[in-house]
């Protein structure tokens, strides 16, 4: 990973390797237990020091999520990944390609479960790229479409809505009420959509993550441990880059 490094700190007798990541863009310290590492994103204003002090202060947690996510991969079920494969609102579905001679753009269709790439041999736009824009658009749609009601019940709006790449976030409400959403939300079930467009707009009224805040998110999305449990076990798979042969 990008402008990141490998660190070790001893909690309790407890030597634990993490990941610590570069967030310039972030405003806090975060941790992220995933199922292969623990990761803490940095600000650029803080220091390692800081850091080790933030883990020392969250040793508790860290411990009881870690030993939370070894639970959950023992008993998970191994899902082959292929790389004719890609993962849609939760469910593993079949990509194929075709090579169109002397068409100048690409194409996708779904249809009966089958993701068809129809790849002209004369776009200069990977295939990949294509991709990414056509799940970037419906992610669009469906956050479009499942905004509104969220917003409703709970009486607040944004300013403005945003679907972007983000690299460390799912989600983010800035300061000028503005919602940005990552496109790869997508590919998680549709539970999980749900959450994250539930905790942005939860923001636009609690600005923090205090417990008024998951009080608030949990009253109007039941799936929300659900949905945070599920991202931390498979979120690391949404950003890998996507394949298509």
């Amino acid at each position: 990973m990008r402008g990141s490094t490998s660190e070790t700190i001893v909690l309790k007798g407890r030597s634990i390797d993490y990941r610590l990541v570069e967030a310039p863009t972030s405003k806090h310290l975060r941790i992220r237990v995933r199922p292969e590492c623990l990761e803490v994103l940095k600000p650029k204003d803080r220091t390692k020091s800081d850091v080790q002090r933030f883990l020392r202060e969250k040793m508790g947690w860290i411990a009881s999520q870690m030993d939370r996510v070894k639970k959950l991969n023992g008993v998970r079920k191994t899902v082959a990944a292929h790389v004719n494969t890609i993962q849609l609102r939760g469910e593993h579905v079949r990509m194929t390609v075709q090579r169109e001679r002397n068409v100048g753009i690409n194409r996708i269709k779904l249809a009966d479960g089958v993701l068809a790439i129809h790849a002209g041999t004369e776009c200069r736009t990977p295939v990949q790229t294509t991709l990414a824009n056509w799940l970037r658009r419906q992610a669009r749609e469906e956050i479009t479409r499942l905004l509104p009601e969220v917003c409703s019940r709970l009486r607040r709006n944004p300013t403005k809505v945003f679907v972007m790449d983000q690299r460390t976030k799912w989600g983010n409400c800035s300061a000028k009420k503005t919602l940005s959403f990552n496109w790869r939300l997508i590919m998680a079930p549709p539970y999980v959509m749900y959450y994250l467009i539930t905790h942005e707009v939860v923001h636009l009224a609690v600005p923090d993550h205090s417990t008024r805040f998951w009080l608030t998110v949990k009253s109007h999305c039941p799936d929300a441990e659900r949905a945070r449990h599920w991202l931390a076990e498979n979120g690391s798979r949404l950003l890998e880059p996507l394949r298509v042969i």
